[in-house]
């Protein structure tokens, strides 16, 4: 392989990473926004929260 193969392949391969780690982000602070707005709503509703699930 030249080097311009080898640059290509990093490059593409560091790309990849990048796109992959922004979806992970995304995909995190969404999840954590839905659990959160779940969270108010129980507190609201005079429930308690705990370990995840709205108990009355």
């Amino acid at each position: 392989m030249d080097n311009d193969t080898k640059t290509s392949i990093f490059v593409c391969a560091c790309l990849t990473v990048a796109f992959l780690s922004l979806v992970h982000g995304c995909t995190t602070v969404f999840k954590t926004s839905v659990e959160n707005r779940h969270k108010t709503i129980c507190l609201e509703q005079a429930k308690q929260w705990q370990d995840g699930n709205c108990i009355r």
